[in-house]
């Protein structure tokens, strides 16, 4: 799978926003990954977003996922390293891009 061209854009991005990210939700430590889950396309429809929390914030989670969108202007995927399915996780934790 092809990765997202513009990962330096990305990366820059989330570095930027880390410490509202954490200010705001308690984010430590944010990440990103491709989607394992779908290997016939080229590029991600959405960028998945890993993110490490001091704590657990409820539904806030969701105003973090709607915040991050419109920082970034582009769809996201959200998920704690305990809510990917265990499928996958061995996967997915060994290709994350921790910033």
């Amino acid at each position: 799978m092809k990765k997202i061209s513009n990962n330096f854009q990305l990366e820059h991005d989330l570095v930027r926003l880390s410490h509202d990210l954490n200010f705001k939700y308690g984010v430590r430590k944010i990440g990103y990954f491709y989607d394992y889950t779908n290997t016939n396309s080229l590029k991600p429809a959405e960028v998945n977003i890993i993110v490490e929390l001091e704590k657990p914030m409820g539904w806030k989670f969701f105003e973090m996922k709607e915040f991050l969108e419109k920082k970034l202007f582009r769809r996201i995927d959200i998920v704690t390293p305990n809510g990917i399915k265990i499928l996958f996780k061995s996967e997915v934790m060994h290709s994350v891009k921790w910033l």
